[in-house]
């Protein structure tokens, strides 16, 4: 193949749109989606975490995922409302795996707008 992703251009589904070349002269030839640069993404920010928390010799206790061109129409819940003793969780809050995410545009699947993740989830969500 001329360039390794061309091979996947049997596959059917919206999870490669971001991966295939831009338009050329004004002709749209990319599919539409962008699941797999999503789920890059995830891991890079996955990545970023690890290495700040490295840095700072202490792990999070939560992590956001949003998207940036998600547009709040209220404040976000704080933090502390989704930390275990705020749910009324009795494990300890490093052994309480969660991942929150809102309802709605999920389009058959799970929606990526937005999670609050605890730390523990956070390679499964987003590794």
């Amino acid at each position: 193949p001329r360039h390794w992703w061309s091979a996947f251009d049997r596959l059917k589904g919206n999870w490669l749109g971001c991966w295939e070349p831009l338009p050329v002269e004004g002709v749209m030839n990319r599919r539409e989606g962008a699941g797999l640069c999503i789920a890059y993404g995830g891991l890079r920010c996955l990545e970023m975490v690890q290495e700040r928390e490295t840095i700072r010799g202490a792990r999070y206790a939560l992590v956001v995922q949003t998207r940036p061109d998600l547009l709040w129409m209220e404040p976000h819940p704080p933090a502390a409302h989704f930390l275990p003793e705020k749910r009324g969780s009795t494990a300890a809050a490093e052994h309480d795996a969660f991942i929150w995410v809102p309802e709605g545009q999920d389009w058959g699947g799970l929606n990526d707008r937005h999670a609050v993740i605890s730390r523990d989830a956070a390679e499964v969500y987003m590794g």
